[in-house]
């Protein structure tokens, strides 16, 4: 059973970001800057860095992935 994603605790970007991430698990970091640019935010890294720390996304080499616990 998947760890549930703490939706009241992020921010409307944040919870694009995670959206887009339920719906492809891993993506290039290229790719996921531009989608998430072309979803209406403005500056993605800082979107994506804070989801890093929070621990709901993973940032590996050249890519980002939904964290396993939050995987179904």
């Amino acid at each position: 059973m998947p760890k549930p994603i703490p939706w009241d605790k992020l921010t409307k970007e944040e919870k694009i970001a995670v959206q887009y991430f339920v719906s492809f698990k891993s993506v290039g970091e290229l790719i996921a800057l531009r989608d998430l640019n072309l979803k209406g935010i403005k500056r993605p890294t800082l979107v994506l860095d804070s989801l890093v720390k929070k621990g709901i996304i993973r940032k590996g080499e050249g890519c980002y992935s939904l964290a396993k616990e939050y995987r179904i």
